[in-house]
């Protein structure tokens, strides 16, 4: 090979690699703008966010909040303690049920709340609470139902009520007390 077929060819690998830095450049400079225009169309304002259910973790990993749809079709959002134990679940069912539940810090229910839509088959238009014992077991619960009344009773630990209280529909106040041994009716 020559001097001049050499220079032939060192002028043709020159061009060779003067086009691809021009191919280069004009991608980084396309690549750039489009960085650019995302970073400046960027916010941290979102019109729609869909997710099938979204979890916030604490910087361990632990799962503290999750929103989601269960598999009955309600919605329900849980909220946890440092040790991953539920401590507060608010829902509502398929069927319009609202309902609230609060637990103690072994994920035992302490506190109920609910609310029943006016056409639910068994507490229609009716709203209630109950609070439970150290091991879950119902001891108190206050309610109204949709046709005015209003009551409130007491449990004991064998779940027998000892004590109601309570307006009927048409504003007569009543009381009931029972021992072992039977009710004991003290309004009147």
């Amino acid at each position: 090979m020559n001097i001049e077929e050499r220079f032939y060819r060192l002028e043709q690998e020159n061009r060779r690699l003067w086009r691809q830095c021009r191919w280069t450049q004009v991608l980084a400079i396309a690549i750039g703008s489009v960085l650019l225009f995302m970073g400046a169309s960027h916010t941290n304002t979102f019109e729609n966010l869909t997710v099938q259910q979204l979890r916030i973790e604490d910087d361990k990993g632990t799962i503290r909040a999750q929103i989601g749809v269960d598999y009955r079709g309600g919605i329900v959002q849980t909220f946890l303690d440092a040790k991953g134990t539920q401590r507060i679940r608010i829902a509502v069912e398929q069927d319009g049920t609202a309902r609230q539940r609060l637990f103690d810090d072994e994920g035992v229910v302490r506190v109920s709340s609910s609310t029943f839509p006016r056409n639910h088959k068994t507490a229609a238009g009716s709203a209630g609470q109950a609070i439970y014992d150290k091991n879950g077991l119902k001891r108190i619960r206050i309610g109204t139902d949709l046709d005015g009344t209003a009551s409130q009773y007491f449990l004991d630990q064998e779940k027998q009520m000892r004590i109601w209280t309570g307006i009927d529909a048409e504003g007569n106040v009543k009381q009931l007390f029972s021992e072992k041994d039977g009710p004991m009716d003290v309004s009147k």
